[in-house]
């Protein structure tokens, strides 16, 4: 299997690592990513297109695609805004009352990454006589040596190894070391560079200290809410840190030193913070509550440079990914970052998933953001309202069709779902959040719809 360190996040151990089917529903600045950290991570970031579940593609006019690939404005001037989301998760069945849990369990996602210390530190212990002392043949055998203790963290890590140096080898050894102890440190474990670490009697790391915390009092909450000022990500003044976020110094599971967890209320609050295994999770932030998004961010001096859906806790797909960040474009915030995680083809950029660009760098009508919000909502005003309601708005509005195949006014030209949106809320109000029944085995029972 690969190791744990590529595989989603602890909040994703029950995670499949795809996006939900939303067809079917239920309702100081830190240094760089060691290089040959992100060799590591490539291989957590690439997801094929065929498991990008999508929603149904609807049926379109010649001229849909046209609208589709006309850039939303931004409106905003940078500064954070409030945004309902219609599309939100709940926390799944697994986390409930988790506060209240042993965290145990999750002693085996820690021993592999102490593992990595232990491989890489004895890599070291082999390599560094031999850089220090060289001779005609110890060099070959010191490398050897060290290549079998760190080849097996991620196939092919040690092809990509074996054609550096003696010395370059050192170094890249070294770079992972440090990454794997100070993921391990920066969650609060005691742990030595030689991956000495407190166990229980029976050879387990010890857990029994460690108690998932709630944020569940505003003030504890606004210690961790972050907000955009003019482009700039800023941590409030009741923050520890107050100013410009920067999370060189914090971690995640998943993608180790450099990145924060965060969440989007639906409401649209930002609340981020260091990941603290069997401490602090996803769920903290809101307490258990309702999320538009949860995932992870790497923000330098305030400026956004990844960011990923990850967060096993609440399972955001790519339409949740979508939806915020046309919201942060919509603020004037640029969406020139990088973005990763469930149902995301590799080198999607923000700005490409904003505007509904698929993996072949071409914009689809059935991708963009209003036509996902239209369909969804039209859904959830059907299941309200019934059928009979849609047909007299329309009548009213003088539109005839669906969201799935495209409006019409009567002169038979398409009505931008944008404006079909906004015209359809003041006929029929705001579509509700409801609990859709579940229609597969596969379908992800944790997403709500409104």
């Amino acid at each position: 299997a690969e190791p744990n360190y590529i595989q989603p996040e602890l909040d994703d151990a029950d995670a499949s690592g795809t996006e939900p089917n939303y067809v079917e529903v239920t309702t100081g600045a830190a240094e760089a990513e060691p290089k040959y950290v992100q060799e590591l991570a490539s291989a957590r970031d690439s997801d094929a297109e065929a498991n990008d579940a999508e929603l149904p593609v609807a049926a379109t006019s010649a001229v849909a695609p046209a609208r589709a690939s006309r850039p939303v404005r931004a409106t905003g001037t940078g500064d954070s805004r409030r945004h309902r989301a219609w599309i939100v998760s709940k926390l799944g069945p697994a986390y409930d009352n988790e506060t209240s849990k042993s965290q145990q369990a999750f002693a085996a996602v820690i021993e592999t990454n102490v593992n990595r210390v232990v491989k890489s530190w004895q890599a070291l212990q082999i390599l560094q006589p031999a850089v220090q002392n060289p001779g005609p043949d110890a060099g070959d055998g010191a490398r050897n040596a060290a290549l079998s203790q760190v080849g097996p963290l991620r196939p092919g890590l040690r092809e990509s190894l074996e054609t550096l140096s003696l010395t370059e080898l050192t170094a890249a050894v070294r770079e992972l070391h440090s990454h794997f102890l100070q993921w391990l440190r920066r969650q609060d474990f005691a742990i030595q560079p030689n991956g000495d670490i407190a166990r229980l009697p029976n050879g387990e790391i010890d857990m029994s200290a460690r108690t998932v915390q709630y944020h569940d009092r505003p003030q504890d909450q606004e210690r961790t809410k972050v907000e955009f000022k003019s482009g700039v990500l800023c941590r409030g003044e009741k923050s520890d840190t107050p100013g410009p976020v920067d999370t060189g110094g914090s971690v995640t599971q998943f993608s180790g030193p450099g990145w924060e967890i965060f969440v989007v209320s639906p409401d649209g609050e930002i609340h981020m913070t260091s990941h603290k295994i069997g401490k602090v999770h996803h769920s903290s932030l809101l307490a258990g509550g309702d999320v538009a998004l949860g995932g992870e961010l790497m923000v330098r001096n305030g400026k956004i440079v990844k960011m990923t859906n990850k967060s096993g806790h609440y399972m955001p797909g790519k339409v949740q990914f979508q939806q915020f960040l046309h919201h942060l474009r919509k603020d004037g915030v640029g969406l020139d970052f990088a973005i990763s995680g469930f149902g995301v083809p590799d080198g999607t950029t923000a700005a490409d998933l904003a505007t509904g660009v698929n993996s072949r760098g071409k914009v689809k009508s059935s991708k963009s953001y209003h036509t996902r919000k239209l369909k969804a909502m039209w859904d959830g005003w059907e299941d309200a309202l019934g059928e009979d309601a849609l047909e007299d708005a329309l009548t009213r509005l003088g539109w005839k069709g669906d969201a799935e195949f495209g409006l019409e006014d009567a002169a038979g030209q398409p009505i931008d779902e944008s404006i079909a949106i906004k015209e359809l809320k003041r006929e029929l109000g705001r579509a509700p959040r409801k609990r859709r029944e579940k229609a597969s085995p596969q379908a992800d029972p944790r997403i709500t719809w409104g």
